[in-house]
């Protein structure tokens, strides 16, 4: 991975946001309706949210897990090829 400078994974995490969000919102208006000004009960859609980001975040964890496993496995298959062919 590319090391990035501080002002680039701003710009970087900004241009995603902007690219996502409104298409993001405009579901949530198409799917909800109304006026988000106009919630009632916005703590407990915010601790819905954020019990579903839990999900998501241990999820990722997983895969990322489960990616580092394979990857360290084929290293392995690798380093072991090598060995086969120097001889």
């Amino acid at each position: 991975m590319r090391e990035r400078t501080p002002n680039q994974i701003r710009d970087e995490s900004i241009k995603c946001f902007n690219q996502m969000a409104p298409a993001k919102y405009n579901a949530g208006q198409k799917e909800h309706g109304g006026l988000l000004d106009n919630r009632e009960d916005i703590i407990a859609d915010l601790r819905g949210e954020a019990i579903d980001f839990w999900f998501y975040v241990e999820t990722a964890a997983r895969q990322l897990e489960e990616k580092d496993e394979r990857i360290e496995e084929l290293e392995k298959q690798v380093k072991h090829y090598k060995e086969i062919a120097s001889r």
